[in-house]
C-alpha cells in the first residue's frame, strides 16, 4: 500500500460503559497505521465519560464529544462525521467488535475499486461476552460487488460495523437522517447503492454481539423499524427512478410486509382479514405487483383465512424473480396454509438478531 489515507472511525455511544473499552481496543489493534477515532457520547448518563476521559489520555489519536442532550444514533454519528478528518469513514457501535486486518483489507480494497462508493463485508455474531461465533450474522454473507441496490434491498447484507465509506459520498447523498429513530442506516446505504456500485469482502471483519439490550431486537418487538422502514420505502417508492422501474415490484413487497408487520405489532399478534383488506384496499399501487402477495399470503394465513391466503400465494408465484425457497413456502400457501406459515414464521424468527 503506497498511499495510506486517513481513516476518521466514528464510536456512537450512550450507556455502554461496561462495553466501549472493548470496541475502542479493536480498533486501536487494526494493523493500518493512519486512523482517528471520534468518540461521541450521546449524552450518557453512567461511566461512560470517565471511560472516554481515561482512553483519550492514553492515547493521543482518540478524540471525543459530547452532545448536550440525547439525540439518538444518527445524531451522534453525524456528529462524529462532520467533525471528521479522514477522507474515509468508518464506524463501530459501541456493543460490536472489530476482528483484525479490518482497516488495512478494506482500504486496500478502495484503493483498487475508485468506481466504489464504499466497501463492505461479512461479519460473525456474537455472544453477549463477545466471543465470536462461526455464524455470519443475519444478511453480511449476502454481500457482493458492483452494483448493490437490488442486493440491498433483498437482503439488507451491508450493516454499518462492516463500513467503510468515502466522505465525498456522504457530502453527495448526505448522512444519516436524524429523524429516523432506527433504520436510518437502511436509508443510508440505499442512497448510496441507488446510485454508486460498492465492494464486498467476503471475509468477516467485524463481530455484531448479541445481548438482550441490543436496539435492533427492541425496535423490531415495538414495531419500530416497522414504521421506520415504510417512511424509507414510502420515500423510496416516490422517487424511484426510471433507470430502476423493474424494482419497483421489490419495493412494493417490502412495503407491504412492513404494513402487514406493523398491524401484527399493534394488534398483538396477527391482524384479521378484514384489518388486512383495508391495507390492501388503501395500498391498491403496492398490490398490483405478484411480490406484494407473498407476505399478504402469510398475512392471511396466519390470520385463519385460508382461501384468501391461497389466491395471495397463486398471485405471489407469477413474479418474475422468486427464490426457490420462497417459491416453495408460497406452493405450500397454496395447500397447507396453517401449516406453511407457521413453519415460515419459525425460520423466519431464528435469524432475528
Amino acid at each position: 500500500m503506497t498511499d495510506m489515507p486517513l481513516v476518521s472511525v466514528v464510536i456512537a455511544t450512550c450507556n455502554r460503559a461496561h462495553l466501549l473499552r472493548q470496541a475502542i481496543e479493536s480498533v486501536l489493534a487494526q494493523d493500518y497505521p493512519e486512523f482517528e477515532i471520534i468518540i461521541v457520547d450521546d449524552c450518557s448518563t453512567d461511566r461512560t465519560p470517565e471511560v472516554v476521559a481515561a482512553i483519550g489520555e492514553e492515547h493521543e489519536r482518540v478524540r471525543s464529544m459530547r452532545l448536550p442532550q440525547n439525540s439518538g444514533a444518527s445524531a451522534a454519528r453525524n456528529a462524529g462525521i462532520r467533525g471528521a478528518q479522514g477522507g474515509l469513514i468508518a464506524f463501530l457501535d459501541d456493543d460490536d467488535k472489530w476482528l483484525p486486518g479490518k482497516l488495512s483489507a478494506q482500504v486496500n480494497a478502495l484503493q483498487a475499486h475508485p468506481e466504489s462508493a464504499l466497501c463492505y463485508a461479512k461479519a460473525l455474531s456474537g455472544s453477549p461476552e463477545g466471543i465470536a461465533t462461526t455464524r455470519p450474522y443475519v444478511g453480511t454473507d449476502r454481500g457482493r460487488s458492483g452494483d448493490n441496490f437490488e442486493n440491498q434491498l433483498r437482503y439488507h447484507a451491508i450493516k454499518t460495523p462492516t463500513v467503510l465509506v468515502r466522505a465525498e459520498v456522504l457530502e453527495e447523498v448526505g448522512l444519516f437522517d436524524e429523524k429516523l429513530p432506527t433504520a436510518e442506516d437502511t436509508d443510508l446505504f440505499l442512497r448510496i447503492t441507488l446510485h454508486h456500485p460498492a465492494t464486498y469482502l467476503p471475509d468477516p471483519v467485524a463481530v455484531v454481539r448479541e445481548h438482550p439490550g441490543r436496539m435492533t431486537r427492541d425496535d423490531k418487538r415495538a414495531g419500530r423499524q416497522d414504521r421506520c422502514t415504510l417512511t424509507v420505502l414510502g420515500r423510496l417508492w416516490d422517487d424511484l427512478p426510471p433507470s430502476r422501474s423493474s424494482l419497483r415490484g421489490l419495493v412494493a413487497e417490502h412495503l407491504a410486509h412492513s404494513s402487514l408487520a406493523l398491524a401484527r405489532s399493534e394488534s398483538g399478534g396477527p391482524p384479521d382479514a378484514g384489518t388486512i383488506q383495508s391495507i390492501v384496499e388503501e395500498h391498491a399501487d403496492w398490490f398490483r405487483f405478484p411480490e406484494s402477495h407473498f407476505p399478504l399470503a402469510l398475512a392471511y394465513a396466519a390470520c385463519g383465512s385460508s382461501r384468501q391466503a391461497r389466491a395471495a400465494a397463486r398471485r405471489a408465484i407469477e413474479q418474475p424473480k422468486m427464490s426457490k425457497s420462497r417459491k416453495l413456502a408460497a406452493w405450500a400457501l397454496c395447500v397447507w396454509p396453517t401449516p406453511a406459515f407457521r413453519l415460515w414464521d419459525y425460520l423466519k424468527r431464528r435469524e432475528l438478531p
